[in-house]
């Protein structure tokens, strides 16, 4: 799955020890995310970057060759929060000059649409006018993008399922779906339901209904 890094916010960490000022900047905000690469600028008063060093409680930290640019991937020892330790070589020597935390989160469900809506009363022409259904994240700074691995759909008729199929694979509208749609009656029910999503994180995760009520 292929995602871009939006810099949305840059807060400026500031400790200063051995008259010395680091600078950890989180690129992303002060949160750490399971199963993305997160953007950090690490930096020094008065030292270049290659004289950086830096130590952490949980995951890896990796430079961009000699630069202050640093990508960080949690790992199953990165639980509520990061510790990042920031030092420099002086003369040879190592000195570490302060320590910032970073709080970790999982990465928020996104929500699951069609025609940009998960609920409400909805025409049969602009329903079958969709194909699929599409995992959207709200609010997020990550353009990150989650894949339907399966749903399930039911049509319900004056309190009564007319119509049910499980475990559809994919997220698109089979063609047997799009038949039932057609079929549908005003105030007739449609609901999509035990959307199975994947992401980044390899893990697998249900999200929201979407119910529609046929105009």
């Amino acid at each position: 799955m292929k995602f871009s890094l939006t810099i949305i916010l840059i807060l400026f960490l500031n400790m200063r020890s051995f008259q010395q000022v680091v600078a950890v900047s989180n690129d992303k905000m002060n949160v750490l995310y399971k199963g993305i690469d997160n953007p950090l600028t690490i930096a020094v008063e008065n030292y270049s970057c290659s004289k950086i060093i830096t130590k952490i409680n949980c995951g890896k930290l990796i430079r961009d060759h000699d630069s202050c640019h640093y990508t960080f991937q949690a790992d199953s020892l990165c639980v509520g929060v990061v510790k990042i330790q920031v030092g420099v070589v002086d003369s040879g020597k190592s000195k570490w000059l302060g320590t910032e935390w970073f709080r970790m989160k999982r990465i928020p469900d996104p929500v699951a649409m069609i025609a940009g809506q998960t609920r409400g009363p909805i025409s049969k022409t602009l329903l079958l006018s969709q194909v699929a259904i599409i995992p959207i994240l709200m609010n997020f700074d990550f353009e990150l993008y989650f894949a339907v691995k399966t749903y399930s759909f039911e049509i319900v008729r004056n309190d009564s399922v007319i119509y049910k199929n499980e475990k559809i694979k994919g997220n698109r509208f089979t063609p047997e779906i799009i038949n039932e749609i057609k079929k549908t009656k005003t105030n007739d029910k449609v609901k999509f339901y035990d959307i199975t999503i994947i992401g980044l994180e390899k893990e697998d995760r249900i999200i929201n209904e979407i119910k529609f009520t046929i105009e």
